[in-house]
């Protein structure tokens, strides 16, 4: 399947650009050299690294600013780094980490 998605709309992968991501409050993280390590309210850990470290790093932050983030650390397009980081960021709103305000 592929997945479509739009450089400079308002929806990129059908998510909202003006949308402000955070964390939620029962997540903790610890910021290791090249990782981010999270412990969720369930006890579950994750550990982050590359792109997903970035993107949790720069929290909170809309998705217009989050690719920005990682197109000036990573060599990665603007169209693919919104897709990526779309997927990151459902997937962990799926998972309870984050949540979306605006």
């Amino acid at each position: 399947m592929t997945r479509r998605c739009l450089r400079g709309a308002s929806i990129v992968c059908g998510m909202d650009t003006k949308m402000i991501w955070t964390t939620t409050p029962e997540v903790m993280a610890t910021e290791l050299p090249d990782a981010v390590v999270i412990l969720d309210e369930g006890g579950e850990m994750y550990q982050l690294s590359g792109v997903a470290r970035a993107v949790w790093l720069a929290l909170p932050a809309d998705l217009e600013t989050l690719t920005a983030a990682v197109t000036a650390q990573f060599e990665v397009g603007v169209q693919a780094a919104q897709a990526d980081i779309s997927a990151f960021l459902s997937e962990m709103t799926q998972r309870g980490l984050l949540t979306q305000s605006g």
